[in-house]
């Protein structure tokens, strides 16, 4: 199995988000779950990464809702 660091890529903002999931959509991509480092105040904090496209939302859920409507695979295959 590849390792999940793997599907990360060079244009990821790493320095201002931590990874919180890496769900692998297919060999080569994968969906990148994110939230922001700074300030708690931030309005939009969650960030879901694919295919180069950020999306941004207030709450976790949001994010979890957003995959589940674009029908992302969001558990790792044993």
């Amino acid at each position: 199995m590849k390792d999940l660091r793997d599907y990360l890529w060079k244009g990821l903002d790493l320095k201002n988000f931590a990874v919180v999931a890496i769900w692998p959509q297919n060999k080569k991509e994968a969906v990148i779950f994110m939230r922001y480092r700074g300030p708690r105040e931030d309005p939009y904090p969650w960030c879901i990464e694919y295919r180069g496209n950020g999306h941004y939302f207030q709450t976790p859920g949001d994010a979890i809702d957003y995959c589940e409507k674009r029908k992302f695979i969001q558990e790792i295959p044993v």
